[in-house]
């Protein structure tokens, strides 16, 4: 299949075909995934956690508000190493805490995302 034609049957693709489109190598290609109006909270959970997926579908991800509602989605993003930092830092204070305390003990995530977690967990505990 060409690129075009990938993106094409990404947007009306079922649910294996979009779990198998969104590894592509072609960047278009997942975000057309990302896109599509099939595309389930469950799923968004998985591309979130997964480690296959290119900085910008995550990137995609972390604008859509309502799939930031999900706590679960948004939990994956901020645990996945692959999210950009600028993005995580933002998405950070709406954690729980008992969250943040696993982040610190996290050694796939970047540096100053946990650097931040650690200063969050103190603010809360002095509250």
């Amino acid at each position: 299949m060409t690129v075009s034609e990938k993106i094409k049957f990404a947007m009306n693709a079922d649910k294996m075909a979009r779990s198998l489109l969104i590894m592509d190598s072609n960047k278009m290609v997942a975000l057309a995934v990302v896109e599509c109006p099939k595309l389930t909270e469950q799923e968004v959970e998985s591309i979130a956690r997964s480690r296959n997926v290119s900085e910008e579908v995550l990137r995609t991800i972390s604008k859509k508000r309502e799939w930031l509602k999900n706590y679960t989605i948004l939990h994956s993003l901020v645990n996945n190493p692959k999210t950009p930092v600028g993005i995580s830092i933002t998405l950070l204070p709406n954690l729980k805490t008992k969250d943040l305390g696993l982040l610190l003990k996290n050694r796939g995530v970047p540096e100053p995302v946990r650097v931040l977690a650690n200063k969050y967990l103190k603010t809360r505990a002095r509250t």
